[in-house]
């Protein structure tokens, strides 16, 4: 009788290709696998809840899964530690405004355009590697950073950190989705922890920049951020398990494999386009300037003719075309890219000038305003990866809009006078359910719509979506900002404020058109088979 039910299992999984979610209704596991992916179900004993063999004890298997998370903390402890810090930054540099907002779109824009071109090293030559690689090159940019005296060097330091980033999310994410190959709780749960990297990480950079900004001095964020990545380092090469030896021979042939004509394209594109979104607020004639416009044009028409040249050209293409046919995808990555672009790209940076140029807070302050997101992304974390298997992720991501959206909504109608709080307590609150769920949901579904040898790339799709979105949103709404403030140096609470008003009703929209895109998701549950089958083998 057990052999007929898994018998039956196992055909139902081989049968249907591209199918990402079941209906809830049935009880099936949703997240459905790409015909290349292995299939057999791996029946394991129930203390052990299903542990990957690559792990012997559920302690390494913790610890590995901390070190994979420090990838997503990659983005978010380092802006965070830096936003808390701009003030301290802009007086150093003698810089504000667009050219300000660079110490952030650096990171970003070294992140998106690296993330497609790293991710296809990283399932060619080793996750593993490429792992080490980012965090190493991550440490040593950072200690160098340290140091910079001029702000385009620093700058042009903070997009290498931006591009060691970029090789060590997709190669975490892949090496998660090798070890956890089938759908399954125990995946929500490994997948959840992951995610709660983020929000983690960016009250802890709160933190860390407050206290070396306050204390120290505002360069002691990056010498910090250099030790604990390198420790890290340490970490991944005894903890994480080791990629499969790839002799001399394969190696050749794997670099004549590699993409290199869509590698150009991708880059060429994307740091063009989002280089002339980050500076237009700082350019002579703003948007009229003529090297902006021509950027954009020129930007605009790389990223078109990627996107041709992967579809048709490449036999091992860095953005597999075939996971956009995929059920639900591409409406997950719009939504996705809609809501990280109003998250990261324009509420956190502009809460943060709100705190301390509406309300005159220090780092220390400032940092105290946000510790409420550390908690509560953590609970929403768990709330995730307790009910990926019963809430269809359609839901899930109608959830996360709504809390994009009335987070945009509250700050929009702060003064000077409101109390932290009445308003942006709430905002923060509703900020990270968005951000956590979106990122829960968006992840899994990546991962699962592709075999084990494409983990990466797929990954790397999802990451190069938001962050570039989150380039591009928090140079759209400087620009905004910047319409209604004039000169940073002169200007009164009551004028901040108010151009602050304009970014936060450029994140209405946004969150709003993600809203009403997640309505059209067909999304269900994931992970809810794997228990009935491991009881039943008992």
């Amino acid at each position: 009788m057990m052999a007929s039910k898994g018998s039956e299992i196992v055909s139902e999984e081989t049968t249907a290709e591209h199918n990402i979610y079941s209906s809830p209704e049935k009880g099936h596991t949703v997240l459905g696998l790409d015909s290349d992916t292995p299939t057999t179900p791996t029946v394991t004993r129930r203390n052990e809840q299903g542990r990957p063999e690559a792990f012997s004890s559920t302690a390494i298997e913790i610890l590995c899964i901390f070190l994979m998370a420090l990838a997503t903390m990659l983005e978010s402890i380092s802006i965070g530690a830096l936003l808390v810090a701009l003030e301290d930054v802009s007086a150093a540099f003698n810089v504000d405004g667009g050219q300000l907002s660079w110490t952030l779109s650096a990171f970003s824009l070294g992140t998106g355009s690296s993330l497609l071109i790293m991710a296809g090293i990283a399932d060619a030559f080793g996750r593993k590697k490429v792992l080490l690689a980012g965090y190493g090159v991550f440490a040593i940019a950072s200690l160098i950073s340290g140091f910079m005296k001029n702000d385009i060097a620093f700058d042009v330091l903070r997009g290498i950190q931006g591009l060691a980033t970029g090789a060590a999310v997709p190669a975490a994410i892949g090496i998660l989705g090798s070890l956890y190959r089938k759908p399954s709780r125990r995946k929500n749960y490994a997948m959840a922890c992951f995610a709660a990297g983020a929000p983690i990480g960016f009250v802890c950079g709160l933190v860390i920049g407050g206290i070396c900004a306050e204390f120290i001095g505002w360069r002691g964020i990056l010498f910090f951020l250099a030790i604990i990545y390198a420790i890290a380092c340490v970490g991944v090469f005894f903890v994480v398990p080791a990629d499969a030896p790839l002799t001399l021979k394969e190696a050749k042939a794997k670099m004549m494999e590699q993409d290199y004509g869509g590698a150009f394209l991708c880059l060429t594109g994307f740091t063009l386009f989002v280089f002339a979104m980050t500076q237009a607020d700082a350019a002579p004639e703003k948007w009229n300037t003529p090297y902006i416009i021509a950027l954009i044009i020129v930007g605009g028409i790389f990223i078109g003719a990627f996107v041709v040249y992967e579809c048709y050209v490449p036999k091992n293409p860095i953005m597999p075309p075939h996971i956009w046919k995929c059920v639900g995808f591409p409406i997950c990555m719009a939504c996705a890219a809609l809501g990280i672009s109003t998250f990261l790209g324009t509420n956190q940076f502009f809460m943060t000038m709100y705190f301390q140029k509406v309300k005159g807070t220090g780092p220390i302050l400032t940092t105290a305003y946000f510790v409420p997101m550390a908690i509560a992304g953590v609970c929403v974390n768990i709330f995730a990866a307790m009910t990926l298997h019963i809430i269809p992720g359609r839901i899930l991501m109608i959830m996360a809009q709504c809390g994009f959206l009335g987070a945009s909504l509250l700050m929009a109608f702060t003064k000077p006078s409101t109390i932290f709080w009445a308003l942006p307590f709430p905002a923060e609150i509703l900020s990270v359910l968005g951000a956590d769920l979106v990122y829960n949901v968006s992840t899994l579904l990546t991962i699962n719509s592709v075999g084990e040898e494409l983990q990466s790339r797929a990954a790397g799709i999802f990451n190069t979506i938001t962050m570039l979105s989150a380039a591009v949103s928090l140079g759209a709404s400087s620009s905004i900002v910047s319409t209604k403030i004039v000169d940073e140096k002169t200007a009164t609470r009551q004028e901040f404020n108010d151009g602050y008003h304009y970014a936060f009703w450029f994140s209405v929209a946004c969150s709003g058109a993600g809203l009403i895109l997640s309505f059209f998701l067909k999304l269900g549950v994931t992970g809810g088979d794997e228990k009935i089958e491991d009881e039943e083998s008992e």
